[in-house]
């Protein structure tokens, strides 16, 4: 009811009808002209002033604010954002009063909800007339995504809250059929893990998209939703008709950064998607071939540049001096495919390294397997003794 009272008023507003600092206040904040509001709102008397609705522009601004820089404005100049509202007053004589807060009022638009939920003073523990939490409120199927995520990024949203009729966020999402956000709070709850699928759920809410990275989630291998996810980066760089940019969500700039986003994005709609495994294997490849010496044998104790399974070296008579070759029949006949083998806990020591920093590894050999058609060494399996680095290897050689 109360949307449609504003847009009665704005038609009332623009028609010249009433005339007033607030007033003109409020068609600023329409217009989205910022430079017009921080002028207009030192004229405010009593900017939380809260009967007359007309007179009322905090909770226009709330309401309708298009960008954050607008909503700031009201704070910066004393708009309590704790403040209790009844939005019945000097509109509905005789009937029950209908209290808010700007919480609920700003959870509907996301260019204030971020900066109301995220200042330092917020009281996150009142309720509405309805007898709902912030967090059941946001987590009905009335209100859109960006409110219960940024709730979550912001590290405010209180998991064991419920409403007057003792409703938890979950239940108040399951019953109004809510499937994303019942989804999202089992996630949130970690009673879900958060798949790659989900990214394609949340596609147009940012604060969503932040949720998703800060829990680790891989992106999925869909050009389609990767490609929608970095538009957000390619809109923030144009420019609209007002000529200002589109901003991004303060929360989903920062967990980009952190999970490298572009570059993982980019990857896949490049078409060069690697699984956690290649990337494994190419890290042992890297080492490889960056750490390879010629090995000399004596006994079973070797010094050799060890790397991962399927490491090819090319063994002379099984016990000798080594080199990388390629595979094929000639290389089998003139000394064979040699692999090293090492153990999970010796792989997962040499992963602590640089691959530019490992010169070679000494190991034991304990077995050797043959290639029986052509009686040649074809493998081993190496314990792990130790790991030289670059800078071990240059205060050796000092």
């Amino acid at each position: 009811m109360h949307f449609f009272l504003g847009s009665v008023i704005f038609l009332l507003i623009s028609l010249g009808i009433f005339a007033s600092p607030e007033n003109d206040l409020t068609q600023a904040i329409y217009n989205d002209n910022v430079e017009g509001a921080k002028l207009l709102i030192r004229s405010v008397s009593n900017i939380n002033r809260a009967n007359q609705r007309a007179e009322f522009p905090f909770l226009v601004a709330l309401e309708r604010a298009r960008s954050k820089e607008m909503i700031n404005i009201f704070i910066e100049n004393g708009a309590d954002i704790n403040l209790k509202i009844d939005l019945n007053d000097g509109y509905a004589n005789g009937k029950k009063a209908e209290i808010t807060y700007p919480l609920f009022i700003a959870a509907r638009n996301a260019n204030a909800f971020t900066s109301i939920a995220k200042h330092p003073k917020i009281n996150t523990k009142v309720s509405n007339s309805e007898g709902k939490s912030i967090e059941t409120f946001v987590s009905s199927s009335k209100v859109g995504l960006d409110a219960l995520c940024t709730l979550f990024n912001t590290k405010k949203f209180n998991f064991k809250s419920q409403d007057k009729n003792g409703d938890t966020p979950l239940e108040i999402a399951i019953t109004d059929n809510a499937s994303v956000k019942s989804i999202l709070l089992k996630i949130f709850l970690k009673m879900q893990k958060s798949e790659p699928t989900h990214f394609g759920m949340v596609l147009d809410s940012q604060p969503c998209l932040a949720f998703l990275m800060n829990e680790g989630t891989e992106l999925p291998n869909d050009k389609g939703i990767v490609s929608s996810i970095l538009g957000y980066f390619d809109q923030s760089r144009s420019q609209n008709r007002n000529q200002s940019a589109i901003a991004l969500d303060d929360d989903f700039a920062l967990s980009a950064k952190k999970y490298n986003l572009i570059e993982r994005a980019t990857e896949i709609v490049s078409g060069i998607v690697k699984s956690k495994e290649e990337k494994e294997r190419e890290y042992f490849r890297n080492v490889a071939y960056r750490s390879w010496k010629e090995i000399a044998v004596d006994g079973d104790e070797a010094i050799g540049k060890i790397a991962r399974i399927g490491m090819r070296i090319k063994i002379l008579e099984s016990y000798g001096f080594g080199a990388i070759e390629n595979s094929g029949y000639q290389d089998t006949l003139n000394g064979g495919i040699f692999e090293i083998h090492f153990s999970e806990k010796d792989k997962t020591e040499i992963k602590k390294h640089d691959v530019n920093d490992i010169v070679f590894v000494k190991f034991k050999i304990t077995k050797i397997y043959r290639d029986k058609q052509f009686n040649v060494a074809s493998g081993a399996i190496g314990d792990m003794l130790e790991i030289v680095t670059s800078a071990q290897e240059f205060s050796r050689n000092r």
